[in-house]
């Protein structure tokens, strides 16, 4: 597997994400439970458990509010995605 980190413009490390996960992570973000995803995103609960799994593992956080934080602090998604909001981050 590819490394997981590149770095930016500003050479920063930034969390490399496919866009699968990429679309899980923002459905999440939306408030979305897994079978909403595997629906919008016409793939098995199985499959959007598996993507949460690998995500959770390579952002080091043990919840759905864990990953989004991380998501946010990284990045990934922008604070108006975050149905927990930001003082949560």
């Amino acid at each position: 597997m590819g490394v997981p980190f590149v770095k930016n413009m500003e050479g920063a490390l930034v969390l490399q994400i496919t866009p699968a996960e990429r679309a899980v992570l923002q459905l999440l973000a939306d408030g979305k439970a897994t079978s909403e995803i595997a629906d919008r995103l016409g793939i098995s609960d199985r499959a959007v458990e598996a993507l949460l799994t690998m995500l959770f593992g390579r952002m080091g956080a043990a919840s759905r509010p864990e990953a989004i934080a991380a998501a946010l602090r990284r990045g990934l998604l922008n604070e108006d995605d975050n149905p927990y909001g930001a003082e949560n981050c």
